[in-house]
């Protein structure tokens, strides 16, 4: 009998030590989990813990393969539905809002592990496979030509977006009622042409400037350290050697950790956020109804030329964030995605960053193209929800960059142009 106890035991513990770790990943992330923590919350030795777990990567390993990649995959398999019929659409959409909207869902912590698996040698071992292996059962395939796989990888990079976003309280519900339409006539509308599409618009080396040379040189050691291992593992003695200065410069400068991660969530994210914008011709423009492929009911030239820059430079952008040549930006955002779902100041910094970007972003949209900001602030959050799983999704799989995303972006500019099209009617 002593040795089935010992295996009730130790399922048992095993149980209280992955509930116990569940909750602690959610308060505290991938990188501050810690053997000690868990073992208290679970009730136990440290001992028990370790009979188990030699390390903490093996506690985030356990948790995967327990607790969150099986619902997981069931989350992107439902979200594939809205592929569906009129019906699977309709049980899919309240399936997936149903997730979004549940703060116990393992999934919230769960998209913190995903991004951390890229840089977390023991995650990526087991999570890097196991995502390209759901990519083939879903019917995704390795083709950048392939329509249906593309359609297919846009509704995924989108709800892992809308995922992150919920873990962040950033999801906004009210935006459901603009964007809902959008989202069906992309689905329902795919562009198909085969002709050239622009290259990539590669984001700039992130490079912040400062009028204290010593602060300047810290800032920019810290985004280098950040993109390397991330927020929690940016040590200060590391932070100072890649900026070439003394540890004691830092603190005189600083003080505190606290006061340099402030001040460098606001910048750095500011900096990428810069770097999000796209090209703005529209003053430049000579796009005519006569010589544009746009439907005939889209007079206004204004009109023309916003679809013209979206089919060509939305696509362009985000390659550019895909790109080999865009990882370090890309792994940059990543990883203020992962800290502001648990550290509160990098929550604060990262929330008002995005509110001044999207404000620009509607702003310019209005001046240029004379959309409305009821229309552009959602779709705006679209673009950059898509934009967001769309960089996770390539970190896993490697599969993304080189797609022709025009797939998306010139039938969100004519869902963007027949909306208001629409308003202007009903006013007239």
């Amino acid at each position: 009998m002593k040795p089935i106890r010992r295996r009730s035991d130790a399922l048992r513990n095993d149980e209280l030590i992955l509930d116990a770790a569940l909750e602690l990943l959610r308060q505290k992330g991938p990188d501050r989990l810690s053997t000690l923590d868990v073992s208290r919350a679970a009730g136990l030795t440290t001992g028990a813990v370790y009979a188990r777990y030699e390390n903490n990567e093996e506690i985030l390993v356990g948790l995967w393969e327990q607790r969150i990649a099986e619902p997981m995959r069931a989350f992107l398999q439902t979200s594939l539905g809205v592929l569906g019929s009129t019906e699977q659409r309709r049980e899919s959409e309240a399936s997936i809002a149903q997730t979004l909207l549940d703060p116990a869902s393992p999934l919230r912590p769960g998209i913190g592990l995903l991004i951390a698996s890229t840089r977390i040698a023991e995650l990526a071992e087991i999570i890097t496979p196991q995502i390209q292996e759901w990519f083939h059962e879903l019917g995704i395939t390795d083709d950048l030509t392939d329509v249906a796989a593309l359609q297919k990888v846009s509704v995924l990079s989108f709800t892992l977006g809308c995922l992150h976003a919920s873990s962040i309280d950033m999801l906004q519900p009210a935006d459901w009622k603009v964007v809902e339409s959008m989202a069906h006539h992309i689905l329902d509308n795919p562009f198909q042409s085969g002709d050239h599409f622009h290259e990539p618009i590669v984001p700039p080396p992130i490079r912040i400037t400062d009028d204290n040379a010593n602060r300047e040189a810290l800032l920019n050691g810290t985004a280098q350290i950040i993109a390397r291992g991330g927020i929690e593992r940016a040590s200060l003695q590391r932070i100072s050697r890649a900026a070439g200065l003394n540890p004691s410069t830092l603190f005189y400068e600083y003080r505190t950790r606290d006061l340099l991660f402030a001040d460098a969530a606001a910048k750095i994210l500011h900096c990428l956020y810069e770097a999000r914008r796209t090209p703005n011709n529209a003053t430049n423009s000579t796009t005519s109804i006569a010589d544009s492929d746009a439907p005939k009911y889209f007079a206004d030239p204004r009109l023309i030329a916003f679809r013209s820059q979206s089919k060509m430079y939305g696509p362009a952008a985000t390659n550019g964030w895909l790109a080999p040549q865009g990882r370090a930006a890309r792994r940059l955002m990543l990883e203020f995605d992962l800290a502001a779902m648990t550290n509160m100041a990098i929550r604060s910094a990262y929330t008002l960053v995005d509110e001044q970007g999207t404000a620009h972003a509607a702003e310019s949209l209005l001046a240029d193209f004379s959309i409305p900001l009821e229309i552009s602030e959602p779709v705006v959050r679209f673009a950059k929800t898509f934009l967001q799983g769309t960089m996770l999704l390539q970190e896993l799989s490697d599969s993304i960059f080189g797609r022709d995303l025009r797939l998306i972006y010139q039938p969100l500019a004519d869902a963007f142009c027949n909306d208001i099209v629409a308003r202007e009617n009903v006013v007239k």
